[in-house]
């Protein structure tokens, strides 16, 4: 949720079999942190595009309510190329100062969800700079599910997403989510919290669920 362009052409370079989308936050281009998403193109086609900001006109780069940054949402509908599916996979990055901006980025999401995709799947990832115990994400766990709480398995990796390199470690500080529309069965959760030589390769543990689309 926090990638710049070079860090996106890193990862693409040593990921060539995945397609990518993403834009600048700041000119919608390539200026500024993109929510990025990467595609394994063996198994999807990317049908649709789009960004949002999360704002009071998020059709245009803007800054909405009383958020400090420029925020967004990435949005791609893709096909299964096993079963010919397809599946809406939304990425986002909520504030981390404005409260409203944060209520009000959840309610725009959940309308974005509710008139443009329709019945067919729906996942949402997000560093949402919040807990669970937020009226924001009580607005998202209402209507989506939070893959955590609905693993088939007992999730793993403790309850720690943002790390601060180490330095940020509070228990019960979990503010990435992975959502999936009802109907959806998640089979595992799992925050990883490998450390590679003893260094952090983030500020956040990589979240990760597998979900079955039905």
């Amino acid at each position: 949720q926090e990638a710049e362009l070079f860090q996106v052409n890193d990862l693409v370079d040593a990921l060539p079999y995945y397609d990518w989308y993403g834009v600048g936050r700041e000119d919608g281009k390539v200026r500024g942190e993109m929510t990025a998403v990467l595609v394994r193109r063996s198994a999807f086609e990317i049908l649709e595009r789009q960004t949002l900001w999360l704002s009071e006109t998020p059709q245009v780069v803007s800054k909405g309510w009383d958020a400090m940054l420029n925020r967004t949402l990435s949005m791609v509908k893709l096909r299964s190329k096993a079963t010919g599916r397809t599946v809406h996979f939304l990425n986002t990055h909520f504030d981390h100062r404005g409260d409203k901006a944060r209520q009000e980025s959840a309610r725009l999401i959940m309308r974005t969800i509710q008139s443009e995709v329709g019945s067919d799947p729906v996942i949402l990832t997000g560093d949402l700079n919040l807990r669970d115990n937020h009226p924001a994400y009580m607005q998202l766990a209402t209507a989506l599910q939070d893959t955590r709480t609905t693993s088939k398995t007992p999730p793993s990796g403790g309850n720690i997403t943002f790390n601060g390199f180490g330095r940020g470690l509070q228990n019960g500080n979990t503010i990435d989510f992975i959502f999936a529309s009802a109907g959806q069965t998640v089979r595992s959760h799992a925050v990883i919290t490998d450390l590679y030589e003893g260094l952090y390769p983030s500020d956040h543990f990589p979240v990760v669920a597998t979900i079955v689309i039905d």
